[in-house]
């Protein structure tokens, strides 16, 4: 797609006593090394794929990864003959039609206008190349140059399912694509009127944890109903859709996401409803130059549910890139022009809607959000940047702590018109971390940001012993907000084999980023104190002399 560019009150500080141990700030990461962490403890023998072959019985003597699938036990390891390191396995053949795995079934009280969750149950994901309904782990650490598992078949279909857990070890998933379709009744729920097969991970779906170590997932595609505005009809996870993620050392970049609705460019990480684990990682891994596209669009690199309705979990990204991810609305004709009067675009990097979220030592720079501006009838705003929170009551948005990290050069542009070659932008800003409505803001310090905007934050104030309850503890030790990229940041890495679908400042995806400047050397060799700021309220002259909740500036 195309587009042309035609109060302050008093501050209060307190010295709070918390002591850090030493973390360093790493803005270069990427795919590489291998690690075994989060392996299944499984005392049988392995079984070895010797063939690149997609046949199911195989010919005597031949392993293909198919047949290796269908007869492992759970958990059982399953690795590649040295003869296939580097190489291709081309699936050709759907495994199922209609994959059963878990998801939300959602109803809607008509009297209040509102949905509400009915449960999580059996429902139709659609078409998977392969499909197992048991733990998983295919591991091809063994193989200096990896494997790469490739959807090539006539149809639309993703590349793996698995109900339960996976482990994927030095494997590559590529050209799947999870495209919505008539459904069957899968032993659905009797309040699920599922219409549609779920348009979700069109590299890999997994209810259960996806242990992804030294892995690429590129050149994904999700597509769901893009006249469906319902959750059903919507399109999650471009290249991971997963209850949970334990993800190291992977690159998750060029998949795209498309629908009515749209989340999770890269990952949609549903947080943890089925597993137990309150925390998804995501660790020295790049998540780049994904695209999401809808009329309302959330988290282009990667989107957290945080569990779901009635759920907090924690999304923990650590030492890692996420660069040029784009959201977008779809492009309409002039005369439709005002369907995108209802729409929300959010997060470029990446969105919270539940839940908790961590980035430390991150470098979240060069994502974009394309939309159509509005505020509705209490001034919340429908556009934001590089990583957002929800605003609102309709979900439960705990806390975000960011520490040690690089967020800058992510741009919001306001779309004002229908041009010739495309849509035509009004207004262009820049706007790195938005907070939403979470009930905490919290730095652990050394942060080289460029607009924060803690606006949608209700803090309470009006009386002095109120102070200790701020929900914006920023700035901290070290640091600096108002920063252009390229005082902290030079050349981007590009890979070799990934296309950027994302903002596509060139045609190679980027892996990531030499720092320099400011961001260099900066954080100490000891432990630090960090300093609490309680109060820079925006409102009248003697507003706060009564008990109220006035916005963060």
């Amino acid at each position: 797609m195309q587009y042309k560019k035609s109060h302050r009150a008093s501050l209060r500080s307190n010295l709070i006593s918390l002591i850090l141990g030493l973390l360093l700030l790493v803005v270069m990461s990427g795919c590489g090394g291998s690690n075994s962490n989060g392996n299944p403890p499984s005392q049988q023998e392995s079984i070895i794929v010797n063939s690149l072959l997609d046949e199911d019985p195989a010919t005597a003597g031949v392993v293909t990864l198919r047949a290796a699938l269908a007869n492992a036990q759970p958990g059982q390891r399953i690795t590649f003959d040295q003869n296939l390191n580097g190489e291709t396995i081309n699936l050709t053949f759907i495994d199922t039609q209609h994959t059963v795995l878990t998801g939300e079934v959602m109803g809607f009280d008509d009297a209040n206008n509102i949905s509400y969750l009915v449960g999580y149950y059996n429902r139709d994901y659609g078409k998977s190349a392969l499909f197992s309904d048991k733990d998983v782990f295919l591991d091809a650490s063994n193989l200096s140059d990896g494997i790469t598992i490739n959807w090539q078949g006539t149809d639309s279909a993703r590349v793996l399912a698995v109900a339960g857990d996976l482990y994927l070890n030095n494997v590559s998933i590529t050209g799947g694509h999870s495209l919505f379709d008539v459904a069957i009744d899968v032993g659905q729920h009797s309040d699920d009127q599922q219409i549609a097969t779920l348009a979700r991970g069109a590299g890999l779906a997994v209810w259960g944890v996806a242990n992804l170590n030294d892995c690429y997932i590129y050149d994904n595609h999700a597509e769901g109903d893009p006249s469906d505005s319902s959750r059903d009809g919507g399109a999650y996870g471009g290249g991971v859709y997963a209850d949970t993620v334990v993800i190291n050392n992977c690159t998750i970049s060029g998949n795209t996401v498309s629908g009515g609705g749209a989340a999770g460019g890269g990952i949609f990480i549903v947080g943890g409803r089925d597993t137990g684990q309150d925390t998804s990682e995501i660790i020295k891994t790049t998540i780049s130059e994904n695209r999401i596209t809808g009329i309302f669009a959330y988290g282009a690199g990667a989107y957290s549910d945080g569990g779901g309705i009635g759920m907090s979990t924690r999304l923990k990204v650590v030492n890692s890139t996420v660069a040029r991810n784009l959201v977008e609305p779809p492009l309409l004709p002039p005369f439709l022009l005002d369907l995108l009067d209802i729409g929300y675009w959010r997060g470029g990097g990446l969105y919270m809607s539940n839940g908790y979220m961590q980035v430390i030592s991150s470098t979240i720079v060069e994502n974009q959000v394309f939309g159509k501006p509005r505020t509705n009838e209490l001034n919340k705003p429908n556009l934001a940047g590089g990583i957002a929170a929800t605003i609102g009551n309709a979900h439960a948005v705990e806390d975000m702590v960011i520490g040690h990290s690089i967020i800058a050069g992510n741009t919001v542009h306001e779309i004002q018109g229908v041009g010739r070659f495309g849509y035509e932008i009004g207004n262009t800003y820049a706007h790195d971390v938005f907070s939403g409505s979470v009930f905490e803001f919290r730095s652990l310090g050394y942060n080289r940001i460029g607009v924060l905007d803690l606006s949608q934050i209700l803090v309470p104030i009006g009386e002095p012993i109120w102070a200790s309850l701020s929900r914006k503890h920023y700035p901290q030790a070290g640091d600096l907000d108002g920063v252009e990229l390229t005082e902290v940041l030079g050349t981007a890495a590009l890979s070799s084999i990934i296309t950027s679908v994302g903002v596509q400042t060139t045609d190679n995806a980027v892996l990531h980023y030499r720092p320099l400047g400011s961001s260099l050397n900066q954080i100490p060799a000891s432990t630090y104190p960090l300093t609490e700021v309680l109060g820079e309220l925006s409102g009248n002259s003697g507003e706060g002399q009564n008990p109220m909740l006035l916005p963060l500036m």
